[in-house]
């Protein structure tokens, strides 16, 4: 009897150690998150799951990186572009952070929520503007030092035309997508917001990234970043029905010490959309082209102009620029 107890107790040690040493890998992680967000367990999907991070590098990697690498830009292009991206940027994060915890209210795994969506198609007259229709002066407080004043409606002036003309570029931008719905982009990023787990089911289910078209484990690698840090890098393998071959997913994991793993990113974003021969980033680029055209150096300079003659015709300021001798 002893014998037989002593065997049992060797049987539970080893399983008890097998499934202890399953809980540290990083395929753990994986298995949690995906019950906890069948739980709809927020608790335990945020334990390993680092929301933020996963949507902020998914949006730079979508949006933010293929934009700044629009080529033949001016670098006061580059700067209205960054402008016009970073508030873009923004708004789509907050969107795609509030679709993954509102997620995890209703059940991800609904068949309505993958099936195909129709959308009827949405015509916009081209944007026009004008830098004289868009310019106004901005208001300043009257009396004080003279100089100050003059410096500060100028300096008021130049930063609201770099602003108005970022705000022009979004509306470009948003213009283009919704014009062009059958680019990947535009049915990503001009879809509705309440449409956009729809479309994105859809869009998954196209390009072979459901869990029926998952072939399996490709590989997992760690390694030691310093300071008690490591990081994985998880390959699944996808069928694709739209290139009719498999191709490969990489997942991002980071950990500290004995903290659990916690999935930080998907690896491989461009490389997907290679695998998958889409032209992502030169869909970006055209965007980024189309709002971008245009606008230069000159536009401000003309604006200026504007101020000067505001400024000239304001009695005002008028009566400062002449009591300091200055012309315009």
């Amino acid at each position: 009897m002893r014998k037989v107890f002593s065997i049992l107790f060797c049987f539970v040690f080893f399983f008890s150690t097998l499934y202890f040493l399953w809980t540290t890998t990083p395929l753990f992680a994986f298995q949690e998150a995906i019950f906890a967000l069948k739980d709809h367990d927020r608790e335990t999907f945020e334990k390993r799951v680092d929301v933020d991070g996963l949507v902020r590098s998914l949006v730079e990697d979508l949006l933010v990186k293929p934009a700044y690498s629009t080529p033949g830009l001016t670098s006061f292009q580059t700067e209205v572009l960054r402008g016009a991206v970073a508030v873009t940027a923004e708004g789509l994060y907050r969107e795609l952070r509030g679709g993954v915890y509102r997620n995890l209210s209703v059940s991800y795994f609904s068949p309505a929520k993958f099936s195909p969506i129709e959308f009827s198609p949405i015509k916009f007259s081209p944007i026009k503007f004008s830098w004289q229709d868009l310019f106004f002066l901005p208001a300043y407080a009257a009396g004080g030092d003279d100089l100050k004043t003059l410096l500060n409606v100028a300096g008021h002036a130049a930063n609201d035309s770099l602003r108005r003309m970022k705000m022009v570029a979004q509306d470009r931008m948003i213009y283009y997508l919704r014009s062009h719905p059958q680019t990947l982009a535009g049915r990503l990023l001009a879809c509705p917001p309440e449409q956009r787990s729809q479309v994105l089911g859809a869009l998954l289910a196209e390009l072979g990234l459901t869990i029926k078209d998952f072939k399996g484990l490709d590989g997992c690698s760690i390694h030691s970043t310093g300071n008690d840090n490591e990081e994985a890098v998880v390959s699944f393998r996808f069928y694709s029905p739209k290139v009719g071959r498999d191709f490969l997913v990489k997942i991002l994991l980071k950990k500290h010490g004995w903290e659990p793993w916690q999935i930080a990113r998907i690896d491989n974003v461009s490389e997907v959309f290679s695998q998958l021969e889409l032209d992502y980033e030169g869909e970006i680029h055209a965007l980024m082209r189309f709002s971008l055209d245009g606008m230069n150096q000159r536009g401000v300079d003309e604006e200026m102009t504007s101020v000067k003659e505001e400024l000239r015709r304001n009695q005002g300021t008028k009566a400062i620029l002449d009591r300091l001798k200055i012309k315009l």
